[in-house]
């Protein structure tokens, strides 16, 4: 099955999930012109949670790199 990367939150969406996420709030023709400008997910990508801060996808490279350079120990990251 097809996953691909919604740029608006950085999360992995098969066609059914999209179109059920943005269903309440554009027409079907909205998500599918949407569906066509998403990225196909990488399989080999690496693996992203949510932060509970901003609710954006994040990489544990990306998260690292962020908020270590805004203060934060390497221990209050993994914590």
């Amino acid at each position: 099955v097809e996953r691909r990367v919604d740029p608006a939150d950085g999360n992995v969406y098969t066609w059914e999930e999209l179109a059920c996420h943005y269903s309440p709030d554009f027409s079907l023709q909205e998500i599918r012109d949407y569906w066509d400008r998403c990225k196909v997910a990488s399989r080999a990508g690496p693996e992203r949670r949510i932060d509970p801060i901003d609710g954006m996808a994040y990489s544990w490279r990306d998260m690292e790199a962020f908020y270590y350079n805004n203060d934060f120990t390497l221990s209050a990251i993994v914590a």
